[in-house]
């Protein structure tokens, strides 16, 4: 339900999606453990707020950190976090969308670190 609210309800009534509205949501499925779903969380939006074949994410380091910390809650997850912290390390891209944009992420901060 949180997805649908951030993804189809509130651009329906004109509300933005921001750095804020996504982590909250993130941070929701972060908390359940539910990594994998936040990844994908986290990729649409960007897919869904890109404008060009190529850029910089168009979220912050907090909505991935929400997505490692995810993966960090489950055993099966560890690899994934891996994946997705040496992409923001590396800054890889990390997805091609549905407009061949590749997303590159935010440079990790001290909370990425730990």
């Amino acid at each position: 339900r949180a997805r649908y609210i951030l993804v189809t309800h509130m651009p329906e009534v004109g509300i933005q999606t921001t750095n804020h509205t996504c982590n909250a949501v993130l941070s929701g499925y972060s908390a359940l453990g539910m990594g994998t779903e936040a990844e994908q969380l986290l990729l649409e939006i960007e897919t869904l707020l890109s404008q060009s074949s190529s850029r910089p994410s168009a979220l912050d380091t907090a909505c991935y950190n929400s997505v490692l910390h995810g993966y960090s809650r489950d055993k099966t997850g560890i690899k994934s976090a891996e994946r997705l912290f040496r992409a923001m390390k590396e800054q890889t891209p990390l997805h091609e969308g549905i407009h061949s944009t590749k997303i590159l992420p935010p440079v990790p901060d001290m909370i990425t670190y730990a």
